[in-house]
């Protein structure tokens, strides 16, 4: 099977779960705290979304052929909200960042911290989703916040580029399907957003189908909660009756609230699709993956390749996103393991150099200790707890490179 056959097979057969993955997640959601979650990015937004569209404007502003496009920016994130609050909101939001404009240079990385402190609250739901105890380092987490704030509005330009690009052919008729294209372009943009954060921002490897798939259908949610919760505010507005004036500003931070439980449902979406159903029950103790991981990237190594950590998911048994990042930080004292510069992993320390009672000890628990007065049970089971981890630490007196090749080469010679 070549890689374009393998490709498509694995493609079909995450279709062919999606159904069940969909009925699984509400569940997942109300169990993983989605609800809290998107609360949390609520409450943070109401304080971050001026310094995030003062950040935008600037860097709209860098390039030449982008300046002007303040209005229509303005006019496409605000098309997502209702048509009755979006008003409202859009001009007093716009009348904040025209104010932050003026600001000296300590209120300017004011903003720019408190827009940073936003999309650390982002990663920081998505790596709770994929049940990743560390987050990335505090050099690496800027990089990529840097560059969702420089490429995000640059990205959103050539979009607005592209579509008044469009506009104008539908009004020429020189080109068929151009008013189409205009109704779906919107779209497409959400579900790139969508994939792209899901993909890049969490500290664990996602595969790229399960951020695409989950990208699509995130974005497919949106559309329709954008449209159900505008029919259903204009069809019943009683809750003018009840805030008056003051009526935007409650249907503004319920619209966010959606808004976020749809992102992190989606989140919560390509961690299923990653995970085949009943892997977080397998039987498999952390030690056995670890030596089953070690042994892949050995066979790698034999090669002279590096492994992927999507691909390692699927190809060690038993594997989660979050046991993968588990066993790094735990072989991490071994100095065993690396990453190159894609990001795949690899082995950088010879193999008999490392013995499996070394590995079974970062995994194992130790034995009891003894105080200075203990009941004659405790130091009992303490005396038979020490004489079984000698045993074992006999049985285990050997090395990675016996384990994985030369005890298997001999046994394979038996059996011949």
């Amino acid at each position: 099977m070549n890689q374009l056959e393998f490709t498509l097979s694995e493609t079909r057969s995450i279709l062919q779960q999606l159904p069940r993955n969909l009925a699984r997640l509400p569940g997942h959601f109300i169990a993983e705290q989605g609800i809290l979650h998107s609360a949390a990015l609520t409450y943070t937004t109401l304080f971050s979304l001026v310094p995030l569209m003062t950040l935008s404007y600037a860097m709209l502003a860098l390039v030449p052929s982008f300046q002007g496009l303040s209005t229509q920016l303005e006019d496409v994130i605000f098309s997502n909200f209702l048509p009755d609050t979006g008003t409202a909101i859009q001009s007093s939001l716009a009348q904040f960042a025209a104010q932050a404009r003026s600001l000296t240079l300590v209120g300017v990385i004011f903003l720019f911290i408190t827009a940073l402190l936003m999309m650390r609250s982002i990663e920081a739901a998505l790596n709770r989703i994929w049940q990743v105890r560390s987050g990335r380092k505090f050099l690496s987490s800027l990089l990529i916040y840097w560059a969702v704030v420089t490429l995000g509005p640059l990205l959103i330009g050539v979009g607005l580029a592209l579509s008044s690009y469009l506009y104008g052919l539908a009004r020429l008729d020189q080109l068929t399907g151009a008013a189409d294209l205009l109704v779906v372009l919107p779209w497409l943009m959400t579900a790139a957003a969508f994939t792209l954060v899901y993909a890049v921002v969490p500290h664990a490897p996602v595969p790229w189908r399960a951020a695409l798939i989950s990208g699509i259908v995130a974005a497919l949610a949106f559309e329709l909660s954008k449209r159900g919760f505008s029919f259903f505010i204009t069809q019943f507005p009683t809750y003018k009756l009840i805030y008056g004036a003051f009526a935007a500003v409650p249907i503004f931070l319920v619209w966010i609230f959606i808004c976020w439980s749809i992102f992190i449902a989606g989140g919560t979406l390509s961690r299923l699709i990653s995970t085949p159903v009943g892997a977080g029950k397998s039987l498999a103790s952390e030690l056995y993956l670890a030596l089953r991981l070690v042994q892949r990237l050995a066979q790698a190594q034999r090669k002279g390749e590096s492994v992927k950590p999507a691909h390692l998911l699927k190809q060690v048994e038993g594997m989660t996103a979050a046991s993968l990042e588990r066993i790094w930080i735990k072989l991490e004292p071994l100095e065993l393991l690396a990453r190159d510069e894609d990001g795949s992993w690899l082995i950088k320390r010879e193999l008999h150099q490392i013995s499996l009672h070394q590995v079974d000890q970062l995994f194992t628990e130790s034995a009891l200790s003894l105080g200075d007065s203990v009941e004659p049970w405790e130091r009992n089971l303490s005396l038979r707890l020490e004489s079984l981890h000698q045993g074992r630490a006999a049985q285990f007196d050997l090395s990675l490179a016996e384990l994985f090749f030369e005890r298997a080469e001999e046994s394979h010679q038996k059996e011949v």
